[in-house]
């Protein structure tokens, strides 16, 4: 769910609002679709590191920190980034392209 900010104009994801346990379905019912997820094996800046973790759904925050969505094996919420920094100074802090829920090796994770 985005919200415009009414300070800064600037939309914003409500990850806030996702709960610890919930189900990986019901966070993506509340956020709607991911933007992005990290996988077991990823390499690079982005992969799975947590003891437990075995998926992160990124959704894009417009000019903040994306919301991340952490998730153990069973599909429930073990942790979250609500997306909060902002004022990035142009700094692109956004997962990329080869993360992208559009690539067939993360669909199935993304629905």
């Amino acid at each position: 769910m985005i919200q415009r900010n009414k300070k800064d104009g600037r939309d914003r994801v409500l990850g806030h609002e996702v709960m610890r346990e919930w189900t990986r379905a019901e966070v993506i019912s509340h956020l709607g679709v991911p933007t992005w997820a990290v996988i077991p094996g990823d390499r690079g800046e982005f992969k799975i590191e947590a003891e437990g973790e075995a998926l992160e759904l990124f959704w894009r925050n417009g000019q903040c920190a994306p919301v991340a969505v952490m998730f153990d094996a069973s599909m429930h919420v073990i942790g979250m980034d609500e997306g909060r920094m902002c004022d990035l100074d142009g700094v692109d802090i956004n997962p990329g392209p080869q993360y992208a829920c559009a690539q067939p090796d993360r669909r199935r994770h993304c629905k």
